[in-house]
C-alpha cells in the first residue's frame, strides 16, 4: 500500500523502505504500542502451553464498568 504525505493540498509518495527481519517490525510496533494503537504493551514472546504470542498487549479500559 503506498503511503503519502500532505504538502499543504499536494500529496508526496513516501519512500518505502523494507525491514530487514520480522523482529525490527515487531520491536517498533511492540515500543509503539500506547501511542499508535492505544494499548498497553505487556510482553514480548510470551508461551503458553504450546503457543506462542509473539506480543502481548492489554487494551486500556475508557470508561469505568
Amino acid at each position: 500500500m503506498k503511503l503519502f504525505r500532505l504538502n499543504k493540498t499536494n500529496l508526496n509518495e513516501v519512500e518505502q523502505i523494507p525491514f530487514k527481519l520480522e523482529r525490527d517490525i515487531q520491536n517498533l510496533v511492540e515500543v509503539n504500542t500506547e501511542s499508535v494503537f492505544n494499548l498497553k504493551f505487556i510482553q514480548s514472546e510470551l508461551s503458553v502451553d504450546k503457543y506462542r504470542i509473539d506480543t502481548y498487549v492489554l487494551m486500556r479500559r475508557t470508561t469505568p464498568l
